[in-house]
């Protein structure tokens, strides 16, 4: 990607099923703060960062509450992935 494009990220950070949903929000969302902070350390400028937690809303497998699954399944879910919201030139 060029140098001098501007982008607008999310940075969406996920949990597996475990715990209760209000405690996995909060783990998500202190996971989403920790990627950006690590990125605004590395000299990003923090307006094209979005930090959003989703808990266990997301699940990439069938890991869902109720599911019984390996430990290496459930970590699937905890996982902070990078989503371009905007582009320009």
């Amino acid at each position: 990607l060029e140098k001098d494009r501007i982008f607008k990220i999310e940075l969406s950070a996920h949990t597996d099923t475990r715990g209760s949903s209000e405690s996995n929000k909060s783990l998500s969302e202190g996971r989403a703060k920790a990627a950006y902070q690590y990125l605004v350390n590395k000299g990003i400028d923090p307006k094209r960062l979005l930090p959003v937690g989703y808990g266990e809303e997301q699940p990439v497998n069938e890991c869902k509450e109720g599911i019984t699954c390996t430990d290496e399944k459930h970590s699937e879910n905890r996982r902070v992935e990078v989503k371009v919201l905007e582009a320009k030139e």
